[in-house]
């Protein structure tokens, strides 16, 4: 097999400052390769991803415009093969050219919602829209038990695994720490972290979503809070995947997925049709990874609105 030729479609801020360093002997190697996604990090193991275009923006991400059953794992690309950047152009060993000529810059609108009245009415139609699709539609495991039996308030509805029950009673804990010292959300924290099973843990998956709706809304608790977490994280080994290492330094710097931004902003709005479908975009993210965001989401979204009561119990108005 020759050499194939790409050409980028978008790359974040991220990407676009590895493009523009433009150093042909830095250390990049291939991480991993995936049917959509071909990761490579840096001597700082920092990944930066090449996603087909089917796939959203993120953080240190390029598009590239590809056949929809087009498999990255067909190639033959393999881990630590070198990754170089070049003459506006990005190659992997003799396998794979990129050409980034009039690739377009994802520049996300920073997530800073001033949360009226108008906006807390139409989160509270949504919450309640969120659960009747979650219901119907999230896949079993991850953090699924933990919402369905402490946020709405129901029993089990379906053969739950010693895995979620441990997540459950490890999110409790976290959401009982929040307004305690540093040294016991610290534990909290710890104890989520790399829980669960895939690349990136559901535990994982559960802190970005909270993390990220902390620090989209301009509300004082909130800030205040994602202050704690991100000195916490930033002064703490994580045990985890390579992969989710890079999503919560991702989401204490602020940067995230394009379907998450787009779900926490349809959570404001008056759009039954488009919160539905960022519902959709939402779960359809990995295996459960997509549900355990959206209830980390919609978990910090509550704290941080003052409506989160100790160990996960919010006002059943949102319910009801």
């Amino acid at each position: 097999m020759g050499t194939l030729t790409f050409y980028a479609l978008s790359y974040d801020r991220g990407f676009k400052n590895l493009i523009d360093k433009n150093i042909s002997n830095q250390e990049l190697k291939v991480h991993s390769i995936f049917k959509r996604v071909i990761n490579f990090i840096d001597m700082d193991r920092q990944i930066y991803s090449i996603l087909q275009n089917h796939l959203d923006n993120g953080p240190c991400a390029m598009r590239l415009q590809v056949d929809k059953d087009y498999n990255f794992t067909d190639l033959n690309i393999e881990v630590n093969d070198r990754v170089n950047i070049e003459q506006d152009a990005l190659k992997i060993d003799n396998k794979m050219v990129i050409y980034l000529k009039n690739t377009e810059l994802w520049s996300p609108d920073l997530l800073k919602i001033q949360v009226n009245e108008n906006d807390k009415i139409n989160f509270s139609k949504n919450i309640k829209l969120f659960n009747e699709y979650f219901l119907q539609n999230a896949v079993d495991g991850g953090s699924k038990y933990f919402y369905i039996n402490t946020l709405i308030n129901l029993e089990k509805t379906y053969r739950v695994s010693i895995i979620e029950k441990e997540l459950k009673n490890r999110i409790e804990i976290f959401l009982l720490r929040l307004n305690e010292s540093l040294e016991e959300l610290n534990k909290s924290i710890i104890s989520v972290i790399g829980f669960g099973n895939g690349l990136t843990p559901s535990g994982d998956d559960f802190l970005v979503g909270f993390i990220t709706a902390l620090n989209s809304i301009e509300v004082e608790k909130s800030k205040l809070l994602f202050k704690k977490i991100k000195y916490i994280l930033e002064n703490t080994s994580l045990s985890t995947t390579d992969i989710s290492k890079n999503m919560i330094k991702a989401s204490i710097e602020g940067n995230s997925r394009e379907i998450i931004i787009n779900f926490i902003k349809q959570i404001f709005n008056d759009d039954r049709d488009g919160l539905y479908h960022s519902i959709d975009e939402m779960f359809s993210i990995g295996s459960s990874s997509g549900v355990d965001l959206s209830v980390g989401i919609i978990l910090g979204l509550l704290y941080g609105l003052d409506i989160l009561e100790s160990g996960g119990k919010e006002d059943a108005k949102y319910y009801n």
